[in-house]
């Protein structure tokens, strides 16, 4: 039926306008709308790529502010002793008499005094 149709509107008008309605069905025309098709596909799929990375760093960008805040937040409860409450309560031995701070420090006091070089007096 196609190639009646086509005969009828060749018999009857200029061939510019058959070119209109018959598509076009050399190979390189074929070839230049799979490409075209194509083309149009790489596209749209490298933008759906660099949309889906602007979410993707969006996400880590959200991601690196909320740890930030949670190290900043750590720190805090670290410096009021809030972490080792538990710790401390279920281990009071640990921290008092001869594990204490200050027992710490009057050790830490007593070994610099050993370790300090003795002055040398100059015979004169």
């Amino acid at each position: 039926m196609m190639a009646y149709y086509c005969q009828r509107i060749v018999a009857g008008t200029p061939q510019t306008e058959i070119a209109r309605i018959i598509p076009d069905t050399r190979p390189s025309a074929l070839l230049a709308a799979v490409q075209n098709r194509s083309r149009r596909f790489c596209v749209r799929r490298v933008e759906e790529m660099f949309a889906f990375a602007d979410r993707i760093e969006q996400a880590a960008q959200a991601a690196l502010s909320r740890v930030n805040n949670l190290t900043q937040s750590i720190l805090a409860k670290a410096f009021r002793g809030e972490l080792t409450a538990d710790w401390r309560a279920a281990n009071p031995e640990l921290i008092s008499g001869e594990h204490s701070a200050e027992a710490l420090l009057t050790r830490i006091k007593a070994e610099r005094v050993k370790l300090k070089p003795t002055k040398k007096v100059k015979a004169g």
